[in-house]
């Protein structure tokens, strides 16, 4: 701006102007396109598409972990792609993660049918599951045949967050409402 400024002054304006119109004219929509927006319109789709884990480790649900259990093995439904529980859970003994997505290390599998032998867990971690699935009393059923012990939390309409969520359904089972507003049930 100073140098348009002086040279409007000076009476130079002219070669400026050209200077700039030839710089200008460097920048035609098919290279911006190209070689600017392409790549971020690529990422955008990617990130649309990519799974997605959005509960993460909620620290306050960490108190409803049990310090042992007996057989020592864990089964984490619903553990998503990144398996946000997995560290706090492996001091059970050995951890299996299931979810409907893929993702590195964990067992791709259906809720509604758990491919493993009754009493085989110690203890199985659901969380941010219910909500989610076509029948939850059949989730839960299998999450009881499999594992002695477990713990169920799962967000409800009593939770702010509920509605963000298109995908939450609304679970009809009795559970205890957590001061959240989750939904829980133990066995």
């Amino acid at each position: 701006m100073e140098q348009a400024y002086e040279a409007k002054k000076e009476g130079s304006i002219e070669e400026l102007q050209k200077k700039a119109r030839a710089k200008g004219l460097e920048f035609d929509n098919k290279k911006v396109y190209a070689e600017l927006w392409k790549p971020v319109l690529e990422d955008i789709e990617r990130r649309i598409k990519e799974p997605r884990n959005l509960e993460g480790v909620q620290n306050w649900r960490l108190n409803f972990i049990p310090k042992t259990c007996v057989p020592r093995k864990v089964l984490d439904i619903g553990c998503g792609v990144t398996q946000p529980y997995r560290s706090k859970l492996e001091h059970l003994g050995e951890y299996i993660g299931v979810d409907s997505r893929n993702g590195h290390d964990v067992t791709l599998m259906d809720a509604h049918k758990l491919r493993f032998p009754d009493k085989e867990f110690g203890f199985v971690w659901m969380s941010e599951v219910l909500e989610h699935v076509d029948n939850p009393q059949k989730v839960l059923n299998e999450a009881k045949r499999v594992g002695k012990h477990g713990v169920c939390i799962f967000s409800t309409p009593q939770n702010e967050f509920f509605k963000g969520d298109p995908d939450h359904k609304v679970v009809r089972l009795p559970y205890l409402t957590l001061a959240s507003g989750d939904g829980m049930i133990t066995w």
